[in-house]
């Protein structure tokens, strides 16, 4: 979807949702990960929760580089299989999960703070509107359509989404002001 977005919005800006991203590490160090590289960055995850100015930001970042420095041997650790099934590596990730999890974290790190110093004032610090608001009465929608095919799914969503949009509230036959449509 990102490409997507790069592709046919180049200026659309991007914000991960920090608790997401939260739980997404959680479920993979568990809440009392054993070593001590989980624990420190299951802790950084925690603080991230607490990030509100750019100052913050970029203490963050820092201190995501700086569990980089010391724990990158650790996480790189690989363990070699003696005998592989067919089409099977001969090693894997020892710590994959750990990895797995700094990895996330490293790879959207400006997305989920870009919240933090706002670049736009109108960019709403959760994306919990789109949760709760958009995507769950979407969801609503398709679940009782489910029996149609996905052309005409595709259609539904497209009229509930222009059902939404200023122009829809704007059109009227009688020249009035269209009340908003609920599905």
């Amino acid at each position: 979807m990102l490409h997507a977005l790069k592709a046919l919005w180049p200026e659309t800006v991007v914000q991960r949702c920090r608790f997401h991203a939260w739980l997404n590490v959680k479920a993979k160090l568990t809440l009392h990960p054993e070593t001590i590289a989980g624990q420190q960055l299951l802790s950084l995850t925690r603080d991230l929760l607490h990030v509100h100015t750019k100052r913050q930001a970029r203490g963050w970042k820092r201190h995501l580089k700086q569990w980089y420095r010391k724990h990158g041997g650790y996480i790189a650790e690989k363990t070699v299989t003696s005998n592989p099934a067919a089409r099977q590596r001969r090693w894997h990730y020892t710590h994959a999960r750990l990895r797995s999890a700094y990895r996330q974290l490293h790879a959207i790190q400006d997305d989920l703070l870009r919240s933090s110093y706002r670049p736009n004032p109108n960019l709403p610090r959760t994306t919990n509107y789109v949760e709760g608001g958009i995507n769950s009465q979407l969801r609503t929608l398709l679940k009782n359509h489910r029996g149609m095919s996905n052309e005409h799914q595709m259609k539904l969503v497209e009229r509930y989404l222009y059902s939404r949009t200023e122009a829809a509230e704007t059109k009227s036959i009688s020249g009035q002001k269209a009340p908003r449509k609920t599905f």
